[in-house]
């Protein structure tokens, strides 16, 4: 990545360099929130790793797509419906285990 010189004198950031700063961010975020014991749904099995997946698995999508936004414009928009995807499954497997949670207590409880 290049960085060219402002008429002070100073460096200025390309804007391809400053669209690839948001998505390494925040893959790098993903990252810690994987390799982190501290989880807002704790690492109990299948259940705590299904989050821990999907971050890591929409993070890297989202990096990869503008990483590689310039080659393909097929690639770049089939990993953004990808990308997508497991968002919107994400959220539907995340309902589905809070319905049968609170079913679950409603039925122990009475």
């Amino acid at each position: 990545m290049s960085q060219t010189t402002d008429v002070s004198g100073g460096d200025v950031i390309s804007s391809s360099e400053r669209s690839m700063f948001i998505p390494v961010f925040l893959f790098i975020l993903a990252l810690l929130y994987v390799i982190s014991p501290i989880d807002p749904i704790p690492d109990v099995p299948v259940i705590g790793q299904i989050d821990d997946a999907l971050v890591a698995a929409i993070a890297t999508l989202n990096l990869l797509q503008s990483w590689l936004e310039e080659t393909s414009i097929f690639l770049f928009g089939l990993r953004g419906l990808v990308k997508w995807l497991l968002i919107f499954i994400g959220i539907i497997a995340f309902s589905v285990m809070g319905m049968a949670v609170l079913t679950l207590v409603k039925v122990v409880t009475g």
